[in-house]
C-alpha cells in the first residue's frame, strides 16, 4: 500500500501539463502582449513578474499576509496589495506603451466606500491631462475604466459589496470598441467618443499622482496591463482559470494506470517469494 501511495505521489508530481486546466497565472502570462504583471508576492514585492518592470511602494503600501489575496485554486495562501487610503500606492517603471489600444486587469476589494470616503479610488492608470487610460472607482460607486478625454466606460450598478473579491478589466481600440468588465461579464460597451494617443505617463497602482488624492483603500492583486485591447473570451478564460483544477478525468485515468501497476508489482514480487520458499523446502 505504501508502494502504490508512493507512486501516486509521484504520478500526480510529473502530471503534465496538457493533461491540466491552465491556472490564473499562467493563463494571465501566456495572453499576448502582456507588458507588466504586478502579483505582490513576498519574491516580487512591488515588482513585475515579467519583462522587469520595478515598483515602489509608498506610504504604508504593503505585501498582505499569506491569504489575504484572491483565492486562487492553485495558490489559496495568495497575497495580495494592502492600501489604508491615506496615500498608500504603488508607482511602477512602465511608462507610456500604450497607443490605440490597451487593457488593464486585475482582482480589487475595498474596506471603505467611495461615496462614504467622498473620493474616487484608482485601480490602476496611466494618466495624463487629456489622454487617460485609467481604471477606478467612483465617488457613485460605479466603476469606469477612462480612455481618452472624459470618456469613459461606466458599470451600470454601483459595487457596494465591502471585503469581498471581485475581478475588473476594462480593454479598448481606438477602431473598435471600449469594455468594462466585472467577474467576467461584460457590463457595458460602447465606442469610444475620441481616440487615445501614445503618452509617457507613468503606470501606478492605488493612487493616481496627476490627478492626486484618489487613493485606494482596501486590497488590490494580480495587475496585469496589455498594450492590446484583449477580446471577451480571453477576459472570460482569465477569470474563470482563477477557479480551475486539474482535470479530474485525466487524473483519475493516471491514477487506475498508476494502482494496476503498482498492484501487479506486489504480485510479482509475492509470487517470486513463494517460488523461493518452496525452493529453499525442496532443497
Amino acid at each position: 500500500m505504501k508502494t502504490s501511495s508512493r507512486i501516486v505521489c509521484l504520478v500526480l508530481a510529473a502530471l503534465p501539463a496538457s493533461l491540466r486546466a491552465a491556472d490564473y497565472v499562467t493563463t494571465v502570462t501566456n495572453t499576448p502582449n502582456l507588458l507588466g504583471y504586478w502579483r505582490f508576492t513576498p519574491s516580487t514585492q512591488a515588482n513585475s513578474s515579467v519583462n522587469g518592470y520595478t515598483g515602489t511602494f509608498f506610504g504604508d503600501a504593503a505585501v498582505g499576509a499569506a491569504g489575504s489575496g484572491p483565492a486562487l485554486a492553485v495558490d489559496p495562501t495568495n497575497r495580495r496589495l494592502t492600501l489604508d487610503g491615506t496615500g498608500d500606492y504603488v508607482s511602477t517603471s512602465l511608462t507610456g506603451q500604450i497607443s490605440t489600444q490597451g487593457s488593464i486587469l486585475g482582482w480589487y476589494n475595498f474596506s471603505a466606500l467611495p461615496s462614504v470616503t467622498g473620493r474616487i479610488f484608482t485601480i490602476a492608470t496611466e494618466s495624463a491631462v487629456g489622454d487617460d487610460f485609467s481604471l477606478l472607482i467612483t465617488t457613485d460607486n460605479r466603476i469606469r475604466f477612462y480612455t481618452d478625454s472624459g470618456g469613459n466606460s461606466a458599470s451600470t450598478n454601483p459595487v457596494t459589496d465591502l471585503n469581498a473579491w471581485h475581478f475588473v478589466a476594462g480593454t479598448f481600440s481606438n477602431t473598435g470598441t471600449r469594455s468594462l468588465y466585472l467577474d467576467g461579464v461584460d457590463v457595458t460597451s460602447g465606442s469610444a467618443t475620441s481616440s487615445h494617443t501614445l503618452n509617457n505617463a507613468t503606470f501606478t497602482i492605488g493612487e493616481d499622482t496627476v490627478f492626486s488624492g484618489r487613493t485606494f483603500q482596501g486590497g488590490l492583486d494580480e495587475i496585469a496591463v496589455y498594450n492590446r485591447q484583449l477580446s471577451a473570451t480571453e477576459v472570460s478564460n482569465i477569470f474563470a482559470s482563477a477557479g480551475t483544477v486539474p482535470e479530474p478525468g485525466a487524473i483519475s485515468l493516471i491514477l487506475l494506470g498508476a494502482i494496476g501497476f503498482s498492484a501487479s508489482r506486489t504480485r510479482r514480487r509475492s509470487h517470486a517469494a513463494q517460488g523461493s520458499t518452496s525452493s529453499a523446502t525442496s532443497a
